[in-house]
């Protein structure tokens, strides 16, 4: 038997659910858009660290060779996905435009994706907890 899966794309998250989409439904946004040239510069470099705290040390080693098989393996092709100011594609371009110093990359940036949507977590705290928290979730 064959089971196919549909990736999902994360955008934020609290204690109660997640805001996403498929990744299917954001290339396909994607699709509608047009990259820009961005300076490199202007582009979140707090995104490169993948989440190593506190010291690189802390790491295991094939943490860090699979982002550096993952750098060496890039294509610019692509441009980079900044959704407000989190980086949703291009991590790994990133880094890598900064060790070689290049100046731009291509860069879609989106503020709003048509198909986001909020998908509460299962177990929920109770319908009270939820309803509080109702005026947050609408934009």
């Amino acid at each position: 038997m064959t089971q196919n899966y549909t990736r999902v794309c994360v955008f934020e998250e609290d204690e109660f659910g997640k805001w996403l989409c498929t990744e299917e439904e954001l290339f396909n946004h994607l699709k509608t858009l047009n990259p820009l040239d961005h300076p490199i510069e202007a582009i979140p470099t707090d995104v490169l660290y993948w989440g190593i705290e506190p010291s690189l040390t802390d790491v295991w080693p094939s943490d860090l060779l699979y982002h550096f098989e993952r750098m060496r393996n890039v294509d610019y092709y692509h441009p980079i996905v900044i959704y407000n100011t989190q980086v949703v594609d291009g991590v790994h371009r990133i880094a890598l435009a900064h060790l070689l110093g290049l100046p731009e990359l291509n860069v879609i940036r989106i503020n709003t994706i048509p198909s986001l949507r909020y998908v509460l977590k299962p177990p929920f705290g109770g319908i009270a907890e939820f309803y509080s928290r109702i005026p947050k979730l609408i934009f």
